[in-house]
């Protein structure tokens, strides 16, 4: 008789264990995460100072001072709570609902910041922008709304006296199935953003132009003949491929790694891998309308234009047959 509480202890413990070393995998990531965000603010750091904090307040600016500053932030707490043990009570009851939604603010804002870049794509279409706005408040709304009832299940015991386990001791959220639709979802928009700037772009008249001009060139010169074209191809294929690929890799971390703690593992990854995207989408973009460009054959280009009301607008484009010199330069000011 003896041996059968013997055993339900020694099973607890395995399971204390088990959860001090998922706890310790997913401080490792959320570690790495920061390091990785902290190099890539090294590496941009003279260009943010020339090109955002020397620049007047915007709309945009502020979006990237908070895509970037919060979600890194967020990540040095993240690091500093799971860490520390001899987080309060207190702490702990509120912490599940900074921890829950600080990966949907930092998608949030990425994700707007991309919008932002598809409306000015089309041509500020009314249109455009109220489907894009539909679609993108509609992920919002479902994700806060599942976030929210998830954090609710989430149940914060005090500690046990004798085990200095590091961070808060939560239950892990009830229903997995709800977190994997929300993921799901801005897998879908995230997909839905890309299909829409990359048809606009390889489908329409613009680039028709500067193939129908190129001849046998190599499509290699396509970054020479339509620098502005190219950057947003770039540029939006990267911010997709990131952002898809850390959310899939998220979305397989919840399911493989389901009702242990270290199927966590991969949101801290998720908020740097949207921070940096995003902050490099806008740094890009700036970077290249303060850059001359040096070409001798433009059919066709797409320049933007950052009037003093905010926001992106498309300028006149420019023949190639119009002399450089006679092309009236436009307003990149910002």
């Amino acid at each position: 008789m003896s041996s059968i509480p013997s055993a339900a202890v020694l099973q607890a413990e395995q399971q204390l264990f088990q959860a001090v070393s998922d706890t310790f995998a997913v401080n490792l990531a959320a570690v790495a995460a920061v390091a990785w965000f902290a190099y890539d603010a090294l590496l941009t750091i003279n260009q943010e100072i020339e090109l955002v904090w020397k620049a007047r307040w915007t709309y945009q600016k502020v979006l990237y001072i908070l895509v970037k500053y919060y979600s890194l932030i967020f990540l040095i707490i993240l690091v500093g709570v799971n860490t520390n043990t001899n987080v309060s009570l207190s702490v702990c009851q509120r912490w599940p609902w900074v921890f829950g939604y600080s990966p949907s603010i930092t998608a949030f804002i990425g994700g707007f910041m991309f919008l932002i870049r598809i409306y000015a794509a089309y041509g500020r279409s009314i249109k455009m922008l109220a489907f894009l706005l539909f679609i993108f408040c509609s992920e919002n709304i479902i994700t806060c709304v599942i976030v929210g009832l998830e954090v609710k299940g989430v149940v914060v015991s005090p500690r046990t006296p004798g085990y200095p386990l590091p961070g808060c001791v939560t239950s892990l959220p009830p229903h997995i199935n709800r977190t994997l639709v929300s993921w799901i979802i801005n897998l879908v928009v995230s997909t839905i953003f890309f299909v829409l700037i990359m048809a606009q772009f390889l489908l329409g008249g613009e680039m028709k132009a500067i193939l129908r001009g190129a001849g046998t060139r190599s499509i290699w010169e396509f970054r020479k003949l339509a620098p502005i074209i190219f950057l947003f191809l770039r540029d939006g294929t990267l911010y997709f491929l990131m952002v898809a690929t850390a959310g899939a890799l998220n979305l397989v971390f919840i399911v493989v790694l389901a009702g242990r703690p270290i199927q966590e593992v991969g949101l801290s990854w998720l908020m740097a891998t949207y921070a940096i995207a995003s902050s490099r989408l806008y740094l890009n973009l700036r970077g290249s309308l303060t850059q001359p460009v040096a070409s001798t054959f433009r059919t066709s280009d797409i320049e933007l234009d950052f009037p003093s009301t905010g926001g992106v607008v498309f300028a006149p484009a420019f023949s190639s047959e119009m002399d450089a010199s006679q092309r009236a330069p436009a307003d990149y000011s910002e």
